[in-house]
Order: C-alpha cells, then structure tokens, then sequence
C-alpha cells in the first residue's frame, strides 16, 4: 500500500514541528498536534484523513510539554504556562469537551509524570519559598503522599532578597526580570549592577 499523508502545515514564514504525533488510545485514526501557528504553542485534535475535529486549547499561554493520556484515551495531560509565565503547571484536558482542569494546585514551577493508566501523577515542584518538594497525588490533584521535601541548601547563608518584577518594551510587550539586593542593601548608597539579558528563541 502506498505511503499517504496525514496531515500538513503551511506558513508563509516557517513551521518549527518540535513534537512528534500523539496518537489517540482506542482511537488510532486520531492525533494530537502542537503548533504555535497562533503564536503560542498549543494542542489540536485531528484525524488521519488531515481534517481537524477540534483546538483543544487556546490562549495568550503556552502548552510546555504534552505528558499523555488516560488509558481510554478520553482525557490527556500536559504542562503549560496558562497561570502565567512564570509558572509552570500540570493540567488534564478532556478531549471531548475540551475543558482544561489544573492538577498542580501550589504555585510554582512543576514537573510532572504521569502513569500508564493517568490515575496517579508525580509532581515535582520547586517555587521562591520551596528548593524541591516531590508528591503522589491522583489525576484529580489531590496529594495522596508527600515523597520529599528539600532543605534550602542556602538557609545559613546571608541572602538578599529577590524581587520580581516586569518591564514594558517599545511595542508594550511584557518582560520579566528579577532584581537581586545585597543582603545589607541600603536604599541610599548607590551600588553597581550586573544585569543578564536573555533574549534568545524558544524564550
């Protein structure tokens, strides 16, 4: 039998595919596709013919990483940004309807894998107050079993404080930075700065 082509995607800038098919359990003429066609990374449902059944999500956010699915293959779990850019979370999608349910509950910036039968997940998860906490928790994200939680290597240190913070370019795109204090920080002496810039592709 011939090779035939599942799907195609034109722009008349460029294509960037980098996330393979996801194909759908119990429904193997069903895939999941990544594109930021939309200018942000996120999910579409479509069938081996090329049509597209749905857009699965939507929004000026980013899906991070596609985790997998249920063993039915009704719902499917992934990482994105939806809170904000400065998070990181772990969210179910049910493929018929297509509502997003978030399964990380505690701000910060989570990695997550998810079981074969998507019942149960492992979160790990790090945040300005947390080095590293690692749970069990199930696809409803409830935490069933705390597996660790990390010292702050830096708790006998002097540390300034870290601020967060956003500044708007020219065109009024938000960008987020963080400024560091000496820990003795006096707002009256003038100190000298060193300042990062990361401005690079896939930011």
């Amino acid at each position: 039998k011939e090779a035939s082509t599942l799907f195609e995607e034109i722009d008349d800038k460029y294509v960037e595919p980098s996330n393979p098919l996801y194909f759908v359990p119990g429904k193997p003429d069903h895939f999941i596709w990544t594109s930021d066609r939309d200018g942000f990374d996120h999910l579409y449902l479509y069938k081996t013919d090329g049509s597209l059944v749905k857009r699965l999500t939507q929004g000026d956010w980013a899906v991070t990483d596609f985790l997998g699915f249920n063993t039915d293959g009704s719902t499917a779990y992934l990482s994105a940004t939806k809170e904000s850019p400065l998070e990181q979370n772990t969210y179910s999608i049910n493929l018929k309807s297509a509502k997003i349910t978030r399964l990380s509950p505690v701000k910060g910036t989570h990695r997550s894998q998810i079981s074969s039968s998507g019942k149960y997940l492992i979160d790990s998860y790090s945040n300005s107050q947390s080095a590293r906490e690692i749970l069990v928790a199930n696809n409803k994200g409830n935490t069933l079993k705390p597996l660790l939680s990390a010292a702050n290597p830096l708790e006998n240190y002097k540390m300034g404080t870290t601020q967060l913070m956003s500044v708007e370019a020219n065109d009024g795109t938000l960008l987020y930075a963080r400024m560091i204090f000496p820990f003795d920080f006096n707002p009256s002496k003038k100190y000298p700065v060193v300042v990062y810039v990361y401005g690079g592709p896939h930011a």
